[in-house]
Parts: C-alpha cells; structure tokens; sequence
C-alpha cells in the first residue's frame, strides 16, 4: 500500500520537490515550474526553499525564459550569500549572460562577484579575469581533468563547449579525441585527431594523440 506523506511536513516537501526533480529529467520543464513555483508560494521560508529557488531558475533556463532564470539565479544568490549553493547560483547566473543571452560583460561582472564572495569555492575555477575570451581554455583545461579522473563524457562535454567558444583549438580537439576514444566511439576519435593535426601539424602533442587514436 502507497504511503502518503503529510504535504506540510519536510517529508511532505522534500516529496513535491522529488516530483519536480522528475520532471524536470522527463524534460517537462514546465510541470517542474510549476510544482516548484507552488512549493515556493506556500513555504516562502522553508526547509527547501534555497533548492526550490534554484530549481525554478534551472527550469526557467530549459525553457528557454533567460532574462526570468537569470533574475532567479541572481536574486537568491544575492539574498543568500551565507550559503554555500550561492555560489553556483551566481555561476549559472553569470553562465546564462555568457552562452545564452550572449552578454560577456555582463557574465564578467557576475563571475567577479562570484570570485570576490565565493573565493574557496570550486566553481571560482571557472571565473577568471577576461572570461569572455579565456572561457574556452578553463573549459578544455577542465575536460583534461576530467579525463585524468577518468570521466570522459564529462570530458566530451567540456571538450565541446570549448570547441563552441574556440573552434580552432588543437588541443581542445585532441582532448576531445581521447574522450571519445575512451568511450569507444573510435570513428568519431580518428576524426578529432586528424582535425587537431591539421590545425597544428608541427604540435608534438595532437601528433602523439593521433598515434593513441589508431
């Protein structure tokens, strides 16, 4: 028999945001809105609101609404800055103005709050100075570290996003070789790296990646 849960209590609450978290990877974003909106009207001071702010923003985001997700990221952010999800909040604020409204400026004003409050936290990582030209090198840098850990679709994944900010990096293309590769998606490898090689003929490195690849 299902149990049901008292939707007043923190159990109750921490259920509906489940429900929303569900949607959310089912991709309704909108179903996830809305539950998350509804938790947020009734428990404005709840044990979950700092959660549910961020996930209201995040599907904000999926839906496309970047000017709304970003005032969300932003506006808890700045309320909570005690906390430590803050920082993410300002990262994913300053992320929205850098990939999706295309605004580096204003992403270069939100990552150096990031940095100037959240200075211990991993996500500064990311924040460096003239982030709207070097974003691409700490996206590449990071998908080698992935690839150190052995997280290669997590590499694949930053390799990519810094191919769409540098899209003549060799070295980006040769660390998203060997991502692939790891992930036996062999064809798909070969071609980075011969792509790599082609951009930097002389560089021992993509050379040397192109030799791993076959």
């Amino acid at each position: 028999m299902a149990v049901e849960f008292n939707p007043k209590t923190d159990i109750g609450q921490k259920e509906r945001l489940n429900l929303g978290l569900n949607y959310k990877m089912q991709s309704k974003y909108e179903d996830s809105e809305n539950i998350f909106n509804q938790l947020k009207e009734e428990f404005p001071e709840g044990k979950f609101s700092p959660d549910v702010s961020y996930w209201i923003a995040d599907s904000l985001n999926n839906q496309g609404k970047y000017e709304e997700a970003l005032r969300q990221f932003s506006g808890f952010s700045e309320e909570n800055k005690d906390k430590s999800f803050a920082a993410m909040g300002f990262f994913r604020a300053g992320y929205t103005c850098l990939y999706d409204l295309k605004d580096p400026q204003r992403a270069e004003t939100l990552f150096k709050k990031l940095k100037q409050h959240f200075g211990e936290a991993d996500v500064v990582d990311y924040a460096q100075e003239g982030i709207s030209t070097d974003f691409g090198v700490v996206h590449r840098d990071k998908g080698f570290k992935l690839l150190l850990k052995g997280e290669f679709q997590e590499a694949v994944s930053n390799f990519d996003k810094a191919l769409k900010l540098n899209p003549n990096d060799p070295r980006a293309y040769s660390g998203l070789s060997s991502g692939k590769g790891f992930l036996k998606q062999m064809e798909e490898a070969l071609q980075e790296a011969k792509k790599a090689v082609e951009l930097a003929p002389n560089d021992s490195f993509v050379n040397a990646n192109l030799g791993f690849v076959y």
